[in-house]
């Protein structure tokens, strides 16, 4: 065999110099190198092929739709923010799904839960639209609402909610007069929901005369079980009720931690508790409804429940509690999650019996600001405009604003400021409510027993509260002022029968009358009682200016700090 020397003195003796080999052997290496990458790009290619073919076949598989939560924004001038409230009302895809093609039966006896849960399930897959209940009678459990999820219940549909609690299990994520817990669901529910709406000219029927109202007769040893859990901060996920021997009533219509959500000229009656209850909640619209839900206790018409940007208005309501209630949390549990309820509007309504017109509290631990009622009519309450708390709850009462409220019939109050109401289940001495910055004007009553209560806290009087162009017809009292600061009250009418003082203030400072006369048939114009009361003005009153229409303590009588008269 040729040694590897003698063959490279052969290989190079092929050429005429070192020069042309090292060109040859440059060319030789070039095609070998495009050979390479010649094979890499036709495996390559095969490789893409196969991919190209994989990709089809998962385009041919169903995907779920990017869901997007289209809205209307509504702008409202408010007397509490220079730049209008925006409010967002949901919108919802041109989609309708009837219950009817889900097996649902229109005859008061199928249990239809599942057929809504179907139409609900199919239209969300499909990225939402209308859930349809047709004409007609439809028995059913709990209703579960999803992102972008109408319920439409046509004109002559009912929806009659099963009375059997049992039905109502699983629990659920809720929230009892302030304080968190696991409970029977709600008859129509959604949590962590963007764009939902009840809308339609039908009717839901809680059926609560059957069996959730006598909950009622033995709950309140759940209640204070429930209460007690919240004041000793116990973990949520142990407070689980829903059994008949420890079970609470649900609101009817609950949305918890929701965008967008709508509920639009329905019928709602017979409702087991609170009847609409957004929970931790913002753009919530409640636009034409009629609730009746008297004589169920506890049946409160619109329950806001820390929960912002809210719209109320053009709805009627019959209700075994108050109409429309705004809280935010009770005690303990409401200040330490500190959740407000403010950016309400409450506008255009009729109050036809209730417990208390327009109400905030006693619940009101994470605040409640910036509320604007206006033009309210009220034909038969216990209570016109109330706001109210105790000891113990904490929390911030202000901006508020009730305008243009005509009342018939009061068999109370008409108008009921207190930081004084009941007692709390646990006092917290050091957690004092506030109450400050509320202006009531063009409100009136042909009848109610008590005319104005301010009644605050020695420790934190209310103040900085307004009175204008108010006429009362008492049949019993005058107004009513304690540990207050700075009230004032211009053209206010007061006329009542009996001998009370017009205006009695005690333990208050900074109270201006103005243009509010005395009648000649009232014996007493002002009665000022307390020894930190101070400087009332009543110079522009129109009081009579005799001495015997003005009673001050005697301790006072040369106080000049006490009376401008």
């Amino acid at each position: 065999m040729e040694s590897f020397s003698s063959l490279r003195k052969k290989f190079e003796s092929l050429f005429p110099s070192k020069r042309w080999m090292f060109f040859v052997l440059f060319i030789i290496l070039f095609f070998v190198i495009i050979g390479i990458v010649s094979f890499a790009t036709i495996s390559f290619e095969k490789i893409s092929s196969s991919n190209i073919f994989l990709q089809k076949e998962k385009i041919q598989t169903p995907e779920v739709p990017v869901i997007h939560y289209p809205s209307q924004e509504i702008t409202i001038e408010t007397p509490f923010a220079d730049t209008p409230l925006v409010i967002n009302e949901p919108l919802f895809p041109d989609r309708i799904c009837s219950i009817i093609d889900y097996g649902a039966i229109a005859d008061g006896k199928t249990m239809n839960t599942q057929a809504f849960k179907s139409a609900i399930d199919a239209c969300s897959a499909l990225g939402g639209g209308k859930v349809d209940v047709p004409a007609g009678v439809w028995l059913s459990g709990p209703i579960h609402l999803t992102n972008n999820i109408e319920l439409y219940i046509d004109r002559d549909a009912t929806i009659l909610f099963s009375a059997d609690p049992d039905d109502y299990l699983p629990v659920v994520f809720s929230r009892f007069e302030g304080i968190e817990y696991y409970n029977y669901s709600p008859p129509i529910y959604a949590k962590d929901a963007t764009n939902v709406a009840v809308t339609g000219l039908g009717t839901i029927n809680g059926q609560g005369a059957l069996e959730w109202w006598k909950i009622m007769a033995h709950g309140s040893s759940s209640i204070r079980t429930l209460y007690a859990m919240g004041d000793n901060a116990i973990p949520v996920t142990e407070r689980v009720f829903g059994t008949k021997e420890q079970g609470l009533r649900p609101a009817f219509i609950e949305c918890i931690r929701c965008h967008n959500v709508l509920i639009e000229n329905i019928r709602i009656v017979n409702g087991p508790m609170w009847t609409i209850h957004p929970v931790y909640s913002d753009n919530v619209i409640v636009r034409g409804v009629d609730i009746a839900t008297d004589p169920g206790p506890s049946t409160d018409g619109v329950a806001v429940d820390s929960s912002s940007n809210v719209l109320i208005e053009n709805s009627t309501f019959r209700t075994g509690d108050d109409a429309i209630v705004l809280k935010s949390g009770r005690d303990r549990e409401g200040m330490r999650l500190h959740i407000p309820t403010e950016n309400v509007i409450i506008r255009n309504n009729i109050i036809k019996e209730a417990h208390g017109a327009i109400a905030i509290g006693s619940e009101m631990s994470g605040d409640v600001r910036n509320v604007f009622a206006h033009d309210t009519t009220i034909n038969s309450v216990q209570f016109g405009f109330r706001i109210k708390a105790t000891k113990g709850r904490g929390g911030i009462v202000e901006n508020i604003w009730v305008e243009n409220m005509q009342m018939r019939s009061v068999s109370i109050g008409a108008i009921q400021i207190t930081t004084a109401y009941g007692f709390p289940f646990k006092i917290d001495s050091t957690a004092l409510p506030l109450f400050r910055n509320i202006h009531l004007k063009n409100i009136s009553a042909e009848k109610t027993r008590r005319t104005i209560t301010v009644d605050g806290l020695p420790e934190l009087p209310v103040s900085n509260v307004s009175f204008e162009n108010i006429t009362l017809y008492s049949t019993r009292d005058g107004a009513e002022l304690s540990n207050t600061d700075t009230i004032s009250f211009r053209n206010v009418n007061l006329t009542f029968k009996f001998d009370d003082p017009l205006f009695s203030i005690t333990n208050s400072t900074s109270i201006d009358i103005h243009t509010t006369p005395c009648p000649l048939r009232t014996p007493i114009c002002l009665s000022i009682r307390g020894d930190t009361s101070s400087n009332i003005d009543i110079s522009d009153s129109g009081f009579s200016t005799e001495e015997r229409k003005i009673v001050i303590p005697k301790s006072k009588e040369n106080d000049t700090s006490l009376l401008t008269r």
